[in-house]
């Protein structure tokens, strides 16, 4: 299990995947600004936070690379599988949130928050590419059957690729938190994203329902 934080905030890559003009004095001041004045963000700070956050994915993409290449030294590529995935995106002034600002992570359940990647590598799985709506939850019913475990009757999720996968039309995200000192639930927070093959729902707070393609 590998828990790779270089995406989230603060970000801060080594400097070969960063722009020039991003000095740490830089860096240190766009995290002050995202901290105490997040709906005044200028749209050049969005994108200082947004190229800072770009680097971060370089660096995750070179360490990965040297992780698997040393699997594949040691001669255990072949009977390995790789799941990597995320539990959410962020959101850089890519859409107006309504009554918000305009750097999220993660509450506003849109398109770039929900729709994360989902990788299965390795020596041991066959390539192929699956388009159908996939949930975070059939990650533990998948990897329980190749293990040929036993799978909890409680879990929500499916098999990736079974024929319950594909009879599933759609997947619900929904988050319901505050932050302040901690997180705390609160059911006045309450988001939720429908999605299917074409097309996603969001409820966003008392708001009216907005439907995207």
């Amino acid at each position: 299990w590998l828990q790779l934080m270089d995406t989230h905030l603060p970000y801060l890559p080594p400097e070969r995947h960063r722009s020039d003009h991003l000095t740490r004095a830089k860096i240190y001041d766009r995290w002050q600004a995202l901290t105490s004045r997040p709906y005044d963000l200028s749209e050049q700070e969005v994108a200082d936070l947004h190229d800072l956050y770009r680097g971060e994915a370089r660096y995750v993409d070179e360490r990965l690379k040297g992780f698997i290449d040393t699997l594949k030294s040691r001669g255990i590529w072949e009977s390995t599988a790789i799941v990597f995935t995320s539990d959410h995106g962020e959101l850089f002034g890519d859409r107006e949130v309504p009554g918000d600002a305009p750097m999220k992570h993660p509450t506003y359940l849109c398109e770039e928050i929900s729709h994360v990647p989902l990788v299965i590598a390795g020596g041991a799985v066959d390539s192929e590419m699956l388009t159908h709506p996939t949930s975070g939850m059939d990650i533990a019913p998948t990897i329980t059957k190749w293990l040929n475990a036993q799978s909890d009757d409680d879990w929500r999720g499916v098999e990736i690729g079974s024929e319950a996968h594909f009879e599933r039309s759609e997947v619900v995200t929904a988050v319901s938190h505050t932050r302040g000192s901690g997180v705390s639930i609160d059911p006045e927070e309450l988001h939720i994203a429908v999605r299917d093959d074409t097309r996603e729902l969001l409820w966003w707070r008392s708001d009216h329902p907005n439907e995207y393609y």
